[in-house]
């Protein structure tokens, strides 16, 4: 059923502890309904390039968590799966190409269970001087590009990053950047044509990596 723009405005703030991007109405949109997200999200959920009201979660644990990395730890989601194998091949070229070096996955971003709506980055690589904060979706996923872009710019403004580039033994002065990374003919993929879906990624200033099945062959 196809909701007016009222309903689906209403339907925005049925959400999570306030993260634009737990919205439901957000993963699966219609361009209509791409259009009046944008319109929003422009009018009411930005500030100087950046979401509104999204503070830095003050994480005392270390960023960098030991991961087993072996098909035990897995669970059932698929983009986990991807990450996990594309991280046991990390130094195989087509993910060196790609990804330049993979650091960790599944990032956690919480302090304590009092930081509700708030997962994990999926997984953070470093290409040159560049650290990137990447939020991935899988090759038959059906999930839009806008949830992404507004997930990944959430944790970008949640995340300390100087305690990140301290966790990892960067160079305090690394750039970091986001990047959505998706595989072609999805319905994300096919929405990067949408005008508004342009104007947030430019917004954002976000990297978005398109893969081919052929690309990572590797990957179940």
């Amino acid at each position: 059923m196809s909701l007016t723009k009222e309903q689906f405005l209403s339907r925005i703030f049925e959400r999570d502890n306030d993260y634009l991007f737990r919205a439901p109405v957000l993963a699966t949109p219609n361009e209509d309904y791409v259009k009046w997200a944008y319109e929003y999200i422009k009018n009411n959920e930005i500030e100087n390039k950046s979401l509104k009201n999204i503070k830095t979660i003050n994480r005392n644990a270390s960023y960098n968590v030991k991961r087993e990395c072996s098909n035990n730890s897995k669970t059932s989601r698929k983009e986990e799966h991807l990450v996990i194998d594309l991280y046991n091949d990390g130094k195989e070229e087509y993910v060196k190409d790609i990804f330049g070096e993979i650091l960790n996955y599944q990032v956690p971003l919480k302090n304590d269970n009092s930081n509700k709506g708030i997962k994990a980055i999926d997984f953070i690589n470093k290409k040159g001087d560049v650290l990137f904060l990447s939020e991935i979706k899988y090759k038959d996923s059906n999930e839009s590009i806008l949830k992404a872009i507004l997930e990944i710019q959430t944790y970008y403004q949640i995340i300390d990053h100087n305690k990140l580039l301290k966790d990892f033994e960067l160079n305090p002065n690394t750039s970091i950047r986001k990047s959505v990374v998706i595989f072609k003919n999805t319905k994300a993929y096919k929405q990067l044509e949408n005008e508004y879906i342009k104007e947030l990624i430019n917004l954002f200033n976000i990297d978005v990596i398109v893969l081919k099945i052929s690309e990572v062959i590797k990957v179940n």
